[in-house]
């Protein structure tokens, strides 16, 4: 009994022991499983965190490359006032101590490389008209009329716009396409001021920039003076004697008819028309630069029928920029007979201060050709409107198009159907860039933005006077302009 006794005891306290010690190795157990998540979870908000100061390093970047573009376009207003192209030079590198270098880059809006594209080439969906808009590419005339019928006092982008017409969720076959888009804006505005072509007999060419004689209003001996100063004689006394009839013009197209009554020689009218104004506004929104639009845009203009858009592209690659600056370029070198001239010449010009371009931000140590569209948080893409119509450049538009080459992607499988093989969009970095060391940075990148912020132009930006202030009795100009940053309004 005693040795039984004895063995049970001591299996009871090897079972208590062994439970303790199973005991023992669950807690380390879940001692160890609670660590590693805790190291996991350490190492997975850490990983969070570093991706999210990336992304935010990248929109830094891009948004100073948007900067950039808005420094570099004021730089050059004067020669954009005359009719030239802008150059958007260099790509960035940024680089700070101890941290990633960045490649800031202007990517190519078009198959033939161009990097900046005019909006003034394009068609103004708040100013165009109706029958301007049912011949445009993706319109008819029941889409023409809708749009009208709801533009009310104008249109904030031509997304908002598109979506009238086509609604989002909708078939993008039954209105405007992707392609489409790039054919209209909503911030082409031209400044009231000369492009610069002389006084119309070889004399007082005193450049671009010069505030244009506003005709409305009573007739007066300070109109008949400033006329005389700035326009040859027989084009002076013809738009006098014009301006004096019981039927004075109001637009352009009645001064042409009223210089032709006159025998006004051709060569002269472009002076008067570029010296001249017919509204109290300080800008003209919705003219058509004749010198950058496509065929299918001009086609829409009136007066100008596709034919008459192919002789413009074709002709107009053969002319000096001299000749390009004069809006009655299309009448004198025979693209136009006068008839389709006096019906477009309401309608067109032969510049552009709005330039579209796409800043591209991403890390320079990423693979080269490697396709961004699938790798979120490692490249940002800002596209943005930058506005120099005035001697203060401003951002008109700006959106996040990072995402744009994946819904382009998925719009093709929803459409096409799901293909074997993923297609890639390759970027590739390729950059001739300058290099902004960490010291320099703030001054040449992030300085321009707090510029912005300010309210100041940027460095560089051409501050010359357009126009002498305004008599008292003369009502302030208006300021018509729309976009993501507004101008001051005028009281």
């Amino acid at each position: 009994m005693t040795r039984v006794a004895c063995c049970t005891l001591h299996a009871g306290c090897a079972w208590r022991r062994g439970s303790v010690l199973f005991a023992v190795f669950v807690m380390i157990v879940l001692a160890a499983l609670v660590g590693t998540t805790l190291l996991y979870r350490g190492d997975s908000y850490a990983a969070g965190v570093d991706a999210q100061r990336l992304e935010r390093r990248l929109r830094a970047a891009a948004w100073s490359g948007v900067c950039l573009a808005a420094e570099r376009l004021a730089a050059q207003r004067d020669e954009l006032l005359a009719g030239g192209s802008p150059r958007l030079g260099n790509d960035l590198v940024i680089e700070s101590e101890g941290e990633p270098r960045f490649v800031v880059r202007f990517e190519e809006l078009t198959e033939e490389g161009v990097r900046v594209t005019p909006e003034a080439a394009r068609l103004n969906l708040n100013t165009a008209t109706e029958s301007m808009l049912a011949s445009a590419p993706g319109f008819d005339a029941s889409l023409a009329a809708r749009l009208v019928a709801s533009r009310g006092t104008g249109f904030d982008s031509v997304e908002t716009a598109l979506n009238v017409i086509t609604p989002a969720g909708s078939d993008s076959e039954d209105g405007v396409d992707d392609d489409g888009m790039s054919r209209f804006t909503v911030f082409s505005f031209d400044p009231g001021v000369t492009v610069g072509v002389g006084g119309g007999d070889g004399s007082n060419d005193p450049g671009p920039g010069r505030r244009r004689l506003v005709l409305a209003g009573p007739w007066d001996d300070t109109k008949s003076k400033a006329l005389g100063a700035r326009l040859s004689p027989e084009a002076a006394k013809a738009v006098e004697d014009a301006m004096k009839s019981q039927q004075p013009p109001r637009r352009p197209a009645g001064l042409v008819r009223a210089m032709g009554r006159a025998a006004v020689p051709t060569a002269q009218w472009a002076a008067v028309l570029d010296e001249v104004a017919f509204v109290r506004d300080e800008y003209i929104a919705g003219l058509i630069d004749i010198n950058t639009a496509s065929e299918a845009v001009l086609a829409s203009v009136p007066g100008i029928d596709a034919g008459a858009a192919g002789r413009i592209v074709s002709t107009r690659a053969t002319l000096a920029p001299g000749q390009k600056a004069k809006v009655t370029w299309p009448l004198t070198e025979g693209v136009l007979p006068l008839a389709g001239f006096e019906q477009a010449v309401n309608h067109i010009t032969v510049r552009s201060l709005q330039w579209r371009v796409k800043v591209v931000a991403v890390r320079e140590d990423e693979p080269s050709g490697v396709d961004q569209a699938r790798r979120p948080g490692r490249v940002v893409v800002l596209e943005a409107v930058i506005d120099v119509a005035s001697t203060r450049p401003r951002v008109a538009y700006m959106r996040d198009a990072t995402y744009d080459d994946l819904a382009a992607v998925m719009r093709s499988i929803t459409r096409e159907g799901m293909d074997e093989e993923w297609p890639t969009i390759e970027r590739p970095l390729e950059p001739s860039a300058e290099v902004i060391a960490g010291p320099a940075e703030p001054e040449a990148v992030r300085g321009a933005a707090a510029r912005r912020a300010e309210g100041r132009a940027p460095r560089g930006g051409a501050r010359r006077a357009e126009a002498a202030p305004a008599t008292e009795a003369e009502p302030p100009l208006r300021d018509p302009r729309i976009g993501r940053w507004r101008p001051t309004r005028r009281p």
